[in-house]
């Protein structure tokens, strides 16, 4: 009797240690990528103050899918945890630091309606709307793409009618025509400065307001979409080199076949493991992307650029992204703009 007791026993030790060891083992492991995560989130090498204002020196007549506007990947999750955070800045710091195109996600609680990324909520949505509400009552010249990409728990409703009370219908581009392609195709920058256009990731039928202009699918096209925005996950979780070596191609010759729309390249990677978190990808990867941004000037694709979304938005990517517009000939006035931005 006492022999079983002691096996069992030295069973239950063994197992104890090896939970003890494995728990240690991925604790170590989340550190590790937390650290390497951290290279994500270097302070700003840029302090330029213009960039809360940066289409001011946009050309009144260029249109709005010609234009190159920093976008933010999952934009309000810089509260999340690091297994969630894809910013580490607010709307509002965000947008003073250039970002003019955000891909919002809302939830609805039982409490409120949230911004949410995968299975994490995150800010109250209503702390979006205050953000975006007080930079445009601060810079009239800027105007803002809203892409509501995705709804959770029947959100879709709360959702248009927080935006209206937060914002004001006047602040939300409308077309009261049948082709919003077309509308949306032709418009300038003149005709947007102080307004939101606001796009969603639902059928048309769902879209009851003039102000409501559709998005596609990751992979493929809704009827009557004013946006698309490609994205195959089996290139978002391969390594750096990979994925600028075979996304982006793909996404810029499946632009090549549809200049109407607005167009949003999306250049982040994923967290294949679900355990290294968003940061640590970014940081294997950012140097290798800011550089194919940065050589984008003397690249024959870049007429076909519009929205260049990445994660971890900070004043140095917004201004790499920004200058682009400076080679695609939408600056009026390009030694003022050199003047501030270099």
């Amino acid at each position: 009797m006492k022999r079983k007791l002691s096996i069992t026993k030295k069973i239950v030790l063994s197992f104890v240690g090896f939970i003890l060891t494995l728990f240690l083992v991925i604790a170590t492991f989340i550190g590790v990528c937390n650290l390497t995560g951290n290279k994500a989130k270097k302070k700003d090498t840029v302090n330029n103050t213009n960039l809360s204002s940066w289409m001011k020196y946009v050309d009144d007549e260029v249109k709005v899918k010609d234009l190159i506007i920093p976008g933010s990947h999952d934009a309000g999750t810089h509260t999340m945890p690091y297994y969630s955070q894809t910013q580490h800045y607010s709307i509002y710091e965000q947008l003073n630091k250039g970002t003019r195109y955000f891909d919002i996600r809302v939830n609805k609680t039982k409490d409120d309606l949230v911004i949410f990324h995968s299975v994490t909520n995150g800010i109250k949505y209503s702390v979006v709307l205050s953000d975006i509400k007080k930079f445009m009552d601060e810079n009239p010249t800027e105007f803002l793409i809203l892409d509501y990409q995705h709804f959770k728990n029947d959100s879709f409703n709360d959702t248009f009618s927080k935006l209206e009370e937060s914002l004001g219908t006047s602040r939300l581009l409308s077309y009261k025509g049948e082709d919003k392609v077309d509308y949306i195709s032709n418009l300038k920058v003149k005709d947007m400065r102080g307004k939101c256009l606001i796009t969603c990731g639902v059928e048309q039928e769902k879209l009851t307001k003039d102000y409501m202009f559709v998005r596609s699918e990751d992979y493929s096209s809704r009827p009557n979409e004013v946006l698309t925005s490609y994205y195959n996950s089996s290139f978002h979780s391969k390594s750096s080199k990979d994925f600028i070596k075979e996304a982006l191609p793909t996404y810029i010759s499946k632009r090549k076949e549809n200049d109407k729309n607005l167009f949003v390249l999306q250049c982040q990677l994923t967290d294949n493991l679900l355990i290294r978190g968003p940061a640590y990808r970014e940081a294997t990867h950012q140097e290798n992307m800011n550089k194919y941004i940065v050589d984008l000037k003397d690249s024959e694709n870049l007429k076909y650029l519009n929205i260049i979304m990445r994660d971890f938005l900070n004043e140095q990517k917004c201004s790499d992204i920004i200058k682009l517009n400076v080679h695609k000939n939408n600056i009026k006035n390009v030694d003022a703009f050199n003047k501030n931005f270099n």
